[in-house]
Parts: C-alpha cells; structure tokens; sequence
C-alpha cells in the first residue's frame, strides 16, 4: 500500500493495525532474536505477520480491483 496513492485506503491500514489477536493466538518473543512471531495454541501454526493481514491485505487488493 503506498500511502499516498492508496490514501482513500488507508482506513484498512489502521483497522489491521488495531485487529485483535483471533481465539487461540499468542504473541510469542523469540528468546535468541527477541523478535515477535505469533502461534497458535490449538493448530500448532505458526506466523511472523499477524494472524488478520492476510485478510486485510485481500480486502485492500479486492477494493482496488474494484476501482480500476
């Protein structure tokens, strides 16, 4: 997303930013590189983004799509 260019999008931006973590997912700081992952307690998955981007960043490609 380019902040200047997708401006009228930038509401998906801060909604990601502010998302709740879903049930069952935890952020986790790894003890070597002290950098955040998030795993999921039930599943046993785990991820470096956020478990809502990925939502987020379809919902931003689909409105874009939608207002070529």
């Amino acid at each position: 997303m380019d902040p200047i260019k997708d401006k009228k999008y930038l509401f998906l931006a801060v909604e990601g930013l502010k998302a709740p973590l879903p049930s069952d997912w935890k952020p986790i700081e790894s003890s070597k590189s002290k950098e955040i992952y998030y795993f999921n307690f039930k599943t046993g998955e785990q991820l470096q983004e956020h478990p809502c981007d990925k939502f987020y960043k379809n919902k931003f490609n689909q409105l874009k799509q939608r207002d070529l």
